[in-house]
């Protein structure tokens, strides 16, 4: 009798399934069970960037061997951390980098394979600026990695005054020749920032040139006989840049060098382990200089990952707009044919604005596949949107299309999301981990 009445819970726990799966094939949402580009499945078969629910314990889900780039847009408290970004963590069977504000990220992902990076806990594991130096095989390849080191600690701003332009890339040259010169002297990355900061610019680039670096001279060469007061606001401009890892006592410790047989994080840690990177809420405005070198050192890293290395990496970027401008729209491009995918999070496009600039927001909006909407509070980004979304015909010929969803829908959606990728748009609802 009991095994009669196994096989009918079984039974009737088959049905249920197939019941929802035809549910799905003719759900509003559209896409059936297995769409072009995204899937559905329960929530223990789902593997890959987590979307939202259909029906129950089934959810929208793009594959993680897969390609396409994902932007998550909406403010504070809609659920980009808890509705989308731990559920995919949890679902996820590759490695992932993840900037974890406050720790509520980690705390709520159990993954074995998890190395954590906390600058503000004295026994963190450090991490390897120059990692990405020390394995080039020639002088010349670890100058160019020394000179782009510069450019992630100084890059150009798009609105930039033209006085703002002139320092940033003459002080940009003060950092790329201390880098070559002292570099190449055995120095690390933290003790060439604290000699920077401690000598004025007159002292310091006499002290680089004495050491007789041709390379790392001829980038100083522009500065004999120019005007002292722009020399010394180049050199301003360079300490602005570096400052926080010459005179914070746990960053220093953080970036210092590993003893022998210690754990060290760097980009390549990622091929076999997740790395979360804890940063305290209120500090994130501090550390901005330090995630910004390492988001950036990560996604170069990518860039000349080798093919046959096959494996799946998530890139989360949450508070995205905090990190100050990566080159993220090359990134979107290159890196989708290195099995890596980026999952970016933000609150709106007016944050993207403030950094990148409005043309290469555009050009960063059209490298992500899939655009997820959990909100929109200013009326810009809710009038972009739903235009993205289009508009449907109305019965009467001489009135003018409706939109699919009005912009101030989008600023009210409530426990529902929007998913726009090639297959239009689909209405989903929140997959929050805790329900």
């Amino acid at each position: 009798m009991e095994i009669i009445v196994s096989c009918l819970y079984a039974a009737s726990g088959f049905l249920g399934v197939l019941c929802v799966l035809l549910a799905v094939s003719k759900h509003p949402t559209g896409g059936g069970f297995n769409s072009k580009i995204l899937s559905y499945a329960l929530r223990p078969w789902a593997h890959g960037v987590v979307f939202g629910r259909v029906l129950g314990k089934l959810v929208c889900y793009s594959p993680e061997e897969k390609e396409g780039h994902v932007i998550v847009l909406g403010p504070s408290g809609k659920g980009k951390t808890s509705a989308l970004l731990i559920p995919t963590l949890r679902s996820w069977k590759g490695t992932a980098l993840v900037v974890d504000i406050s720790g509520d990220i980690g705390a709520n992902v159990d993954v074995s394979n998890k190395v954590t990076f906390t600058p503000s806990d004295p026994a963190t594991v450090p991490y390897d600026v120059f990692a990405a130096v020390h394995n080039e095989p020639t002088e010349d390849d670890k100058m160019e990695r020394l000179e782009q080191l510069a450019f992630l600690l100084m890059p150009d701003r798009p609105g930039d005054s033209e006085a703002g332009a002139f320092f940033t890339r003459e002080g940009r040259k003060i950092l790329t020749a201390a880098f070559i010169c002292y570099y190449f002297k055995g120095w690390d990355f933290v003790t060439i920032c604290e000699h920077i900061l401690s000598h004025d610019w007159r002292s310091l680039l006499n002290d680089i040139a004495a050491q007789k670096h041709a390379t790392a001279n001829m980038y100083i060469s522009s500065f004999v006989g120019a005007n002292d007061q722009n020399n010394a606001g180049c050199k301003q401009s360079a300490d602005a840049a570096i400052k926080l890892f010459a005179t914070n006592s746990r960053v220093k410790h953080a970036l210092r060098k590993p003893d022998k047989g210690e754990q060290v994080v760097s980009p390549a840690t990622l091929e076999a382990s997740s790395v979360y990177i804890c940063i305290e809420d209120a500090k994130l405005k501090l550390y901005a200089p330090l995630m910004r070198i390492i988001t950036a050192q990560c996604m170069e890293y990518f860039s000349q990952r080798p093919a046959a290395n096959k494996s799946k990496i998530l890139f989360c970027l949450d508070e995205f707009a905090s990190f100050g401008k990566l080159e993220i729209v090359e990134a979107l491009r290159k890196l989708r044919k290195k099995h890596i995918r980026i999952m970016v999070l933000t609150q709106s496009l007016a944050d993207l604005d403030m950094i990148y600039g409005k043309d290469e927001r555009i050009a960063m909006l059209n490298n992500f596949a899939y655009k997820v909407i959990l909100g929109c509070g200013d009326t810009e980004t809710q009038e972009y949107f739903s235009k993205m979304i289009g508009e449907k015909p109305t019965k009467d010929e001489n009135s003018r299309p409706v939109p699919l969803v009005k912009p101030a829908e989008l600023g009210n959606l409530g426990d529902e999301l929007l998913v726009l990728s090639e297959e239009g748009c689909k209405r989903l609802k929140k997959n929050f981990y805790f329900k």
